[in-house]
């Protein structure tokens, strides 16, 4: 297409001929062409609609699985108080991001201090 482009106006000119006449068999090939052709495409559409609600009901089912508890009753299903199921949240958050939440918070406040914040 380059190559065609700096030609001159041919290479132009062959480019766009090519570029329409590729277009145009693409969309001919892609055009079911009898009934059964076009039962067979929607009943294909319908099996990858399917594959792709399975994978994103899997990965919500993993994620609610890496949540862990249910806040609206995770007091009943832990049998922990509401600060303990937040002190362990904490602590995992912690865990898994590689982080210490206390320090952190410790140099917000001292940085609000140094700017003159309360």
């Amino acid at each position: 297409m380059v190559a065609n482009k700096m030609i001159g106006e041919k290479g132009i000119i062959f480019s766009t001929q090519y570029v329409k006449a590729f277009n145009r068999m693409e969309k001919e090939l892609m055009q079911p062409k009898t009934e059964l052709e076009v039962l067979a495409a929607t009943v294909n559409n319908m099996v990858q609609q399917e594959k792709r609600i399975t994978v994103i009901e899997n990965e919500q089912k993993r994620i609610f699985d890496l949540i862990g508890l249910n806040p609206s009753n995770c007091r009943k299903e832990s049998g922990l108080s509401h600060s303990a199921v937040w002190s362990e949240s904490y602590k995992t958050l912690e865990t898994r991001g590689k982080c210490n939440l206390q320090r952190r918070l410790d140099n917000k406040r001292n940085n609000m201090k140094k700017r003159g914040s309360v």
